[in-house]
């Protein structure tokens, strides 16, 4: 997981010293590059409550690296380890520039579907590995009621 958290950490360093804020570069149809920053979260929501957004992104991202230190389902390390990398890094970033910097751009650069980083990427993978998980063993435990 730290290796997660200094790579994206790294980027964002890169992206700040080389890459100038609200700038577009396409790297290939339907992603490229920009600089800039969110003071909220998800979709740019509560842009306008940055130090609440601190708090609350703080408290949730120690739930979940004490979660995941405390988890004794084998399974759940690879999806809490990655949402709990991700989540650092965007507190970290948010911490040292009162916003988290995003990079990658998704979509059309003019109405982009999503801009955000490496960390991000980790939070959504993550996610959706413990949903699927959910999933899984939801079916297997309906499927033992049924037997």
């Amino acid at each position: 997981m730290p290796i997660l958290v200094i790579l994206d950490l790294v980027v964002k360093e890169w992206a700040h010293a080389a890459v100038q804020t609200g700038s577009y570069t396409r790297l290939w149809t339907g992603f490229g590059l920009t600089h800039g920053f969110n003071p909220g979260v998800s979709f740019s929501l509560f842009n306008n409550f940055p130090q609440a957004v601190l708090v609350i992104t703080g408290l949730l991202t120690a739930g979940v690296l004490t979660w995941l230190a405390l988890t004794q389902d084998r399974k759940m390390i690879l999806p809490l380890g990655l949402v709990g990398a991700g989540a650092l890094a965007n507190f970290i970033d948010r911490l040292n520039h009162g916003a988290v910097t995003d990079i990658f751009v998704i979509g059309a650069p003019q109405s982009p579907l999503f801009t955000n980083n490496l960390a991000d990427f980790w939070i959504s993978f993550g996610a959706v590995a413990m949903a699927l998980m959910s999933v899984k063993i939801g079916r297997r435990s309906t499927l033992k009621a049924m037997r």
